[in-house]
């Protein structure tokens, strides 16, 4: 189910946050980045943003499927954009 198709109403603006935020996780499979260790690597690499400890946890609870923010999504979608140009 693509998330641009979701209407965003009050009571569902977690789902799709949600559905962001797996669309974002399967991009970076699709560029080959299909595992926990090989996603937290490109991640640091690509942004300085995700440097610190909070941020690889954060990453590790992203890719699990236990973060999910509109702030953190978009962070991963400039680094996204940023490998995905290069």
């Amino acid at each position: 189910m693509p998330y641009d198709n979701i209407t965003v109403k009050p009571h569902n603006y977690k789902g799709w946050i949600t559905a962001k935020a797996l669309k974002i996780r399967e991009d970076f499979k699709g560029l080959g980045f299909d595992t926990l260790d090989a996603f937290i690597t490109i991640a640091t690499e690509a942004s300085d943003e995700f440097s610190s400890y909070k941020d690889i946890k954060n990453l590790q609870n992203f890719w699990i499927g236990r973060y999910h923010s509109e702030i953190f999504n978009r962070k991963l979608e400039a680094a996204y954009d940023k490998l995905k140009a290069e």
